[in-house]
């Protein structure tokens, strides 16, 4: 499956912004500009986007580089169990394995992994790469995949985990 890289500004009627706030965790690559982190959903999909002024090469919409994976609306619910009860919870908590970072399942007949990882968007920032198997990516042709970062910091303090919470 593959999407076209869907324009915030210009939305298809079927689709609508649930969650739209400044993305934490990666102003120092944008010269202190507010990068928003949307969430984009129609009945049966769920677009997470980060909006970036162009960083290099072609814009994916005017003025814009757009970061976006896309999931099945259910995935929601998977992602946060996966971030709070296996990757963030001690394996004595009910967690995964010590040394264990990342977890795969299937949603709605797509593959999902979840990384946890250092260095997201920032040194020593921690956070996640959600990655959908089952999508080519809108921006690199080549790429059979999509990856997106997303921040502890984003999750905590912007309060995208309680978000995810009520889908």
């Amino acid at each position: 499956m593959i999407m076209a890289v869907l324009n915030p500004f210009s939305l298809p009627s079927d689709y609508t912004i649930i969650f739209d706030e400044p993305y934490l965790g990666i102003k120092k690559f944008d010269q202190d500009v507010d990068v928003p982190f949307k969430i984009i959903k129609n009945n049966k999909t769920l677009i997470m986007q980060k909006v970036r002024p162009i960083l290099f090469g072609r814009p994916n919409i005017p003025g814009y580089t757009v970061f976006q994976i896309e999931l099945p609306l259910s995935a929601a619910k998977w992602l946060v169990d996966t971030i709070e009860n296996k990757l963030w919870k001690s394996a004595a908590q009910g967690g995964l394995p010590s040394g264990v970072n990342s977890y795969k399942g299937h949603v709605e007949g797509e593959k999902l992994a979840l990384y946890r990882q250092m260095h997201v968007e920032d040194e020593n920032q921690k956070g996640f790469l959600l990655t959908n198997f089952s999508r080519k990516s809108p921006m690199f042709r080549e790429t059979n995949y999509q990856d997106f970062h997303i921040t502890d910091w984003m999750l905590i303090d912007g309060k995208l985990l309680d978000f995810l919470k009520t889908l």
